[in-house]
């Protein structure tokens, strides 16, 4: 029996054997999703962007160096109330302190002396870059399974474009039978019109077919990032390459979403330490080394020889007492955020489970369908022959012959859909255990 499509399984595949079905087309999909895709692109700079933000968070453990400049004039000097006691004056005295132009010159260091909270900080946005490679990664297994799955559901609509126009085909020739039956008189004139009917049915369907498939091609279009990509006719003869696989379920399988909820987390768990640490002490080393002038006149602010230097050094070491209990919440609700993501784990493990068990039992299930519809498409086509036969002789009304001409196209369009759902459910069964990289491999 003709092959309906590229992907058609053979009989290897009613066995504990699945093969992943990836064509010339395919592969280049697939390649140029990988490269193309929008929303991998912005995983790779959200990379990019947590990598300068571990730069940033080091460059608080090194000492930080800053110079400044300063130039001012005074319109009006600062005025500074003496107490007349001190002079033996009976009243205070009001003077005014400085020169109107200043000038300072100095550069200042500082070393913050790494505690608790920044080592979390640095340890947090290390982890963080680990996560959002998980989250490419993921990224990358949604763009495989959205390309595969378009592109299965692509092949199916092309084949169910061709079994219709092949059925026209069957169609017309019935037409003609008809016409000549009539010609006899042994068939009704109004076979030919009934014919024609069905015959306009089947176009409807393929124009609305035809406009699927330029749906579907937009959609890979935009997975694959190249508008202007030309899909080639598929080869529904052609001889397919297979890799076999046994259908099983893995137990050393961590799905990328686990690891990404055990990532976010070991995140949490940082975040306790941080807010923990806010109650220890911060301490920061500084030094300054300036030089300042002040003078009457503007000009005299530039005489190198007239400036003053200033310079020191300094231990700083500010100790938290009472927040108002802020740190407090803050430390609840940290823990809070971690016992949630572990009740996310638990919930994500049991359905990933579940989800694994279900994908291999509908993968076997419709295993089973597409060899029954096999054997219908047998059996169809007899009775079709058959009726065909009979009507040609007059021995059999024009009603069987179109049932029997409409339930052959059923079943071969129920053949190819129990297809489609086979290897959609094969891509379940990659995706459960981890495997859908397995179609980059075949590259």
């Amino acid at each position: 029996m003709k092959k309906l499509f590229l992907i058609l399984i053979n009989v290897l595949l009613f066995t504990s054997v699945v093969f992943s079905q990836v064509d010339d087309v395919h592969k280049e999909l697939l390649r140029m999703a990988l490269e193309n895709n929008y929303e991998i692109q912005k995983a790779e700079l959200d990379i990019a962007n947590s990598e300068q933000q571990v730069k940033q968070v080091k460059a608080y453990t090194l000492p930080q160096l800053s110079g400044s400049i300063d130039v001012k004039n005074y319109i009006e000097l600062p005025t500074v109330i003496l107490p007349g006691e001190m002079l033996g004056a009976p009243n205070d005295i009001e003077t005014q302190m400085g020169r109107p132009n200043n000038g300072d010159v100095g550069i200042s260091a500082s070393y913050l002396i790494p505690n608790k909270a920044l080592l979390a900080d640095l340890k947090t946005a290390k982890e963080s870059t680990e996560l959002y490679k998980l989250l490419k990664i993921k990224t990358e297994e949604d763009v495989i399974y959205q390309v595969s799955y378009l592109y299965y559901y692509y092949l199916a609509s092309w084949e169910s474009l061709k079994i219709i126009e092949e059925n026209i085909k069957i169609l017309e020739e019935n037409k003609r039978i008809a016409t000549n039956l009539v010609i006899s008189d042994m068939a009704l004139p109004n076979d030919t019109n009934r014919i024609c009917v069905k015959i306009n049915d089947l176009y409807k369907q393929v124009n609305l077919i035809e406009a699927s498939l330029l749906e579907q091609k937009n959609k890979i279009r935009l997975l694959i990032g190249n508008e202007n990509y030309q899909f080639p006719e598929p080869n529904t003869y052609a001889e397919y390459s297979h890799n076999n696989q046994e259908i099983e379920l893995k137990d050393s399988v961590t799905r990328t979403e686990i690891q990404i909820l055990e990532k976010q987390l070991e995140i949490q768990n940082l975040q306790i330490k941080k807010s923990k640490a806010a109650y220890r002490p911060t301490t920061s080393l500084y030094a300054s080394y300036a030089y300042n002038t002040q003078q009457n006149d503007f000009t005299d602010v530039f005489k190198l020889d007239e400036w003053n230097n200033i310079s020191l050094v300094g231990l700083k070491m500010t100790i938290p007492i009472f927040s108002g209990g802020r740190n407090k919440a803050k430390v609840q609700q940290t823990k809070l955020n971690y016992q949630i993501a572990e009740k996310n784990i638990e919930q994500a493990t049991q359905n990933f489970n579940q989800e694994r068990q279900q994908a291999l039992n509908k993968f076997f299930t419709l295993q089973e369908n597409c060899k029954i519809q096999l054997d219908n498409i047998e059996q169809t086509n007899d009775i079709y022959n058959v009726s065909l036969l009979k009507y040609e002789e007059g021995l059999l009304p024009l009603t069987e012959l179109l049932i029997s001409t409409s339930d052959l196209s059923n079943a071969k369009l129920s053949y190819t859909k129990s297809l489609l759902e086979l290897f959609m459910a094969e891509l379940d069964v990659l995706k459960s255990n981890c495997n859908l990289n397995t179609l980059i491999n075949k590259f």
